[in-house]
């Protein structure tokens, strides 16, 4: 055909369907997203991640960069079962998919279109892992409808005893970060001011460490009430020995409700 109504040529547009077309724009998004880190980058954010351990990360990077500084990751699709375990590689879930699979990537409209079905998935599982672990958001603001559909339906579940509040932090880059007081929100999430985000996470990391640690001691002094009538006794006459227990108690709250700590508890103020 010669030229069109418009006078372009025709005979040089390429005979190329819409979903074609697709398909070619998320490989090539693929192949531009294959990034590599440099080894001295790699080996400080290692040590970083390896000591704040976090239980699962979710992103909507398309490249695999944090498999490669995160220890013993595993990159996860948006559709894949995605559980938390204890123990086992650090879940990293896609939420726009990975350049490993380009038909994953999304990027059109019928794409992000597809996230707002009722009972998708990752919805789902991001709002229950919203409602169930504190999280920390990096270089990412609330703006996405997905995220915020999930932080909302996160405040909708309820325990036996009250209505859950998602415990999210959003780190906010700022030059004078550490100068500024965090805030609340619009959406009930704590915005952190940030200048320095490895420094962040190094504190975060040194604090989990101290917090298990003593999480351990409580769990140890429990173990003793249980086991030993003359720590019982001491429990339960010596002010000192009360104070030293009950300060750990409160601070583990977690520990308090084990049912066995409390017929524990009972049976030394009987």
């Amino acid at each position: 055909p010669g030229p069109s109504a418009d006078g372009s040529d025709q005979s040089r547009r390429p005979n190329t369907t819409y979903r074609q077309a697709i398909w070619q724009l998320k490989t090539t998004i693929a192949k531009l997203v294959h990034l590599q880190i440099d080894r001295a980058c790699r080996e400080q954010w290692n040590a970083t991640l390896a000591a704040l351990a976090p239980g699962w990360v979710v992103t909507t990077n398309y490249d695999l960069l944090l498999e490669d500084v995160i220890p013993d990751s595993s990159a996860l699709l948006p559709d894949d079962m995605m559980p938390i375990p204890r123990r086992g590689p650090v879940p990293v879930f896609h939420l726009h998919g990975h350049r490993l699979d380009p038909s994953s990537l999304v990027v059109t409209e019928e794409d992000y279109t597809a996230l707002l079905r009722p009972g998708d998935y990752r919805q789902r599982k991001l709002s229950l892992l919203f409602a169930e672990s504190t999280v920390l958001i990096l270089g990412y603001g609330l703006s996405d409808v997905n995220v915020l559909s999930a932080l909302d339906l996160a405040g909708t579940y309820a325990t036996r005893h009250s209505r859950r509040v998602p415990r999210v932090v959003q780190a906010f880059w700022t030059k004078d970060g550490k100068d500024k007081h965090p805030w609340i929100g619009n959406h009930g999430e704590i915005v952190l001011p940030i200048s320095d985000i490895s420094a962040v996470l190094n504190e975060i990391g040194v604090l989990k460490v101290k917090t298990l640690a003593s999480a351990e001691r409580a769990r140890c002094l429990v173990a003793e009430l249980s086991s030993d009538a003359d720590v019982r006794r001491l429990f339960a006459t010596d002010a000192t020995t009360s104070r030293l227990y009950w300060d750990a108690l409160k601070t583990h709250a977690e520990v308090v409700g084990n049912s066995d700590v409390l017929a524990t508890l009972a049976m030394v103020l009987d």
